[in-house]
């Protein structure tokens, strides 16, 4: 009896084995259905400014609430290698799109309709970091994605040397970056 078990959990380890070999075998999907995409992009934030002495155990509580929300355009620029990136934009006073940042995406996982992607933004006084679901739907040709959504999995920011009031030395604060493919910009992209 001992040997049948041992048997049936050696056969099923070397099945595990060869299913878990074949998934991560497949390459990246082909995102390149995403170049060129217009959005528009809406981020709310919330969080805490902290004092400079609030890292101690018996630190203070926190010197004030952070909270915040605004929307952008955004332009994505991805191709057949997994590369993603989001371009965001404001509009400037002349109706041009002005570049305020670019968001590099990491494929995770999923398919090319649908897939989780994270970002990291490493400087000296912030860093962020966030998982986004991105999910889309084919037109009937089959040949440009027609629908699209950008949704929040976890996102969050720590930044130091804060100038805006109420001050204080730290903040940090979780995000909602959340997006829907628009068929054009509020702005004028310059080429």
């Amino acid at each position: 009896m001992k040997r049948l078990c041992l048997k049936l959990v050696l056969a099923m380890l070397f099945c595990t084995f060869l299913s878990v070999g074949n998934s991560e075998a497949q390459g990246l999907p082909d995102l390149s259905l995403w170049n060129s995409t217009n959005w528009k992009i809406t981020t709310k934030s919330s969080g805490y400014y902290f004092p400079p002495d609030a890292v101690s155990n018996n630190g203070p509580s926190p010197d004030g609430r952070f909270n915040g929300s605004y929307s952008q355009w955004g332009r994505i620029t991805s191709d057949i290698a997994g590369v993603f990136t989001i371009n965001t934009y404001e509009k400037d006073t002349g109706g041009s799109c002005s570049l305020v940042d670019t968001l590099n995406l990491t494929y995770i996982a999923g398919s090319a309709l649908g897939f989780i992607a994270s970002y990291e933004i490493d400087l000296p006084d912030v860093y962020a970091a966030g998982l986004l679901y991105i999910s889309g739907k084919l037109d009937k040709a089959g040949t440009a994605i027609q629908i699209g959504k950008i949704e929040p999995l976890g996102e969050y920011v720590m930044a130091s040397e804060i100038v805006d009031p109420p001050g204080g030395d730290r903040i940090a604060y979780k995000v909602d970056l959340k997006g829907k493919k628009v068929s054009e910009l509020g702005c004028t992209l310059l080429q």
